[in-house]
């Protein structure tokens, strides 16, 4: 959901200019309520409630004089963003747009959007959210793997992630030492964790179906851990927590597991 929205705009100077406004106000946040396009002909002075256009305008050094807003959609079809366009030019030459004559409207500027410039930013608009949405899941992805790498690099426990299905990911050396063995990453953590009196992978299936918030974590102390390599026994206790999808609650992002020596 959109809680704000930022115009930015050049001014005739070529100054970039940021301004925040509340999601509902202007035009754009006309569209960002309704999520329905919206098409302001010219003169967008003369438009209902033009406040926020002129405020604008005096800041940017700018004279708007016809507007076309439209949503943009991610795949869910929920609203991410609004794209405006901002006055249409005639065909022809004109001279340039001089600051000092606004708020009088110049020549080139004195036309309208239409349907076919709506149906050529619907298009585009269809690109931008799919480009948006993967924007944001590369940045969650990117934010899980550096949280992921600092807990493994200041954990004294052992510390194993494992992808959606229970395949290491990452791994710290005493989880290594631990198990005895010196290559994990992309093993079965079920199949490399072994308990002397209790089913370690029943117990992590039961967490990878765990459907309430308050079953997310399961904790399980003094266990006795198999090694491996060293065939030693260890007195751990044992921790298994689920981490759930920041973009989409229902899915699974990953499971951590942590294994903490008596």
């Amino acid at each position: 959901m959109i809680k704000a929205l930022i115009y930015r705009s050049f001014s005739y100077y070529c100054h970039p200019v940021s301004i925040n406004i509340a999601r509902d106000a202007g035009f754009a946040g006309q569209v960002a309520t309704t999520g329905r396009p919206l098409i302001i002909p010219f003169d967008a002075y003369d438009a209902p409630n033009p406040e926020i256009v002129q405020k604008t305008d005096q800041q940017t050094g700018y004279r708007t004089c016809s507007l076309l807003c439209m949503p943009v959609f991610n795949a869910d079809n929920e609203l991410i963003g609004v794209t405006q366009l901002v006055n249409k030019k005639k065909p022809g030459n004109f001279p340039p747009y001089n600051p000092a004559d606004w708020p009088q409207a110049p020549d080139c500027w004195k036309v309208s959007f239409d349907r076919n410039d709506q149906e050529f930013m619907e298009v585009f608009n269809l690109q931008a959210g799919v480009a948006l949405q993967n924007a944001k899941l590369f940045s969650t992805v990117k934010q899980q793997t550096q949280e992921q790498r600092g807990l493994i690099i200041n954990a004294f426990s052992g510390v194993i992630f494992t992808d959606k299905i229970g395949k290491i990911t990452a791994t710290n050396e005493t989880a290594k030492d631990l198990l005895g063995l010196s290559d994990l990453q992309g093993k079965s953590v079920c199949d490399l964790i072994h308990l002397k009196d209790a089913d370690f992978a029943q117990w992590f299936d039961a967490v990878l179906a765990a459907k309430d918030e308050n079953n997310l974590q399961q904790d399980y102390p003094e266990q006795t851990l198999l090694s491996y390599g060293a065939k030693q026994e260890y007195t751990v206790n044992l921790s298994m927590i689920l981490n759930l999808d920041k973009s989409d609650a229902t899915q699974v992002a990953n499971t951590l597991v942590i294994i903490n020596e008596d």
